[in-house]
């Protein structure tokens, strides 16, 4: 990696509606979601940072359940919120 390389990583929380509902389907046995992992925020970052990253952005989005709908116009927040269904993170190399 070059120096201040970046790494970007979108995720769907573990600890979100989202997660907790796949977790659950690969628990199950689904065909797709029983080969996945989801991960806390908090887990993300803890590797990352083990691995020499530093976090420098973040931006949450889908603030409804899984079936659910959203209530007005798709919108992302410029912020990390563990219980948003989608999380995108940037990180930069030391």
């Amino acid at each position: 990696m070059r120096d201040k390389g970046r790494l970007v990583i979108g995720t769907i929380p573990a600890d979100s509606s989202f997660g907790r509902a796949y977790v659950k389907k690969s628990a199950g046995g689904h065909p797709i979601y029983s080969h996945a992992r989801f991960y806390a925020i908090s887990e993300i970052i803890r590797l990352a940072e083990a691995a020499n990253f530093e976090l420098r952005d973040g931006c949450s989005i889908l603030f409804w359940g899984p079936g659910g709908r959203p209530s007005g116009p798709l919108r992302a927040v410029s912020a990390i919120i563990a219980q948003a269904g989608f999380v995108g993170l940037l990180f930069e190399a030391r």
